[in-house]
């Protein structure tokens, strides 16, 4: 659980700074609307809440992930890699 814990907050830390969120402001919609106001593809998009989703399941519900720990890496990764390409 840890691992999806450590995931959630990095990934909430950097979606704040890279899309100008507030932490507090930050959700699901606003990083939707960020992401689309940004030309990030729809499909990517849907990938990075993914991520969001499995790791608060597994931290909060205490249930196992259904993708392996490699996988959410890599996936995040290559999520983080386009997003910085957007400048």
């Amino acid at each position: 659980m840890k691992f999806y814990d450590a995931l959630l907050k990095g990934f909430y830390n950097y979606l704040s700074g890279k899309l100008n969120i507030e932490k507090a402001e930050i959700s699901r919609e606003n990083i939707r609307e960020a992401l689309e106001s940004r030309k990030f593809p729809k499909e990517r998009t849907d990938e990075l809440i993914h991520i969001l989703d499995t790791c608060e399941m597994a931290k909060y519900a205490h249930l196992p992930a259904h993708d392996s720990d490699k996988r959410m890496m890599a996936l995040a990764r290559e999520l983080v890699l386009e997003l910085e390409r957007l400048g």
